[in-house]
């Protein structure tokens, strides 16, 4: 049986282990080692956009996208 999620009441909670602060640190390796990437880049379950800020050049054009309103608006309170 499959179980939804309900990922809003989650981070009301704050129950969510994935939130770290800062980009995922195999995210972080691979830019490391390899640069940055260009074109556009969209990244689903973004949560709070560490890992979209970390993408995000004037090179490129990146897309963050998030079902629970409150990691949005934490999204949003950065640049």
């Amino acid at each position: 049986k499959q179980t939804q999620t309900d990922w809003e009441a989650a981070y009301q909670r704050r129950e969510t282990p994935w939130e770290k602060e800062h980009p995922h640190p195999a995210l972080v390796d691979f830019l490391a080692e390899n640069g940055t990437l260009g074109g556009k880049i969209f990244v689903p379950g973004c949560g709070s956009g560490h890992d979209v800020r970390a993408l995000s050049t004037a090179d490129n054009h990146v897309v963050g996208v998030d079902l629970a309103p409150f990691a949005i608006a934490k999204a949003k309170e950065r640049p």
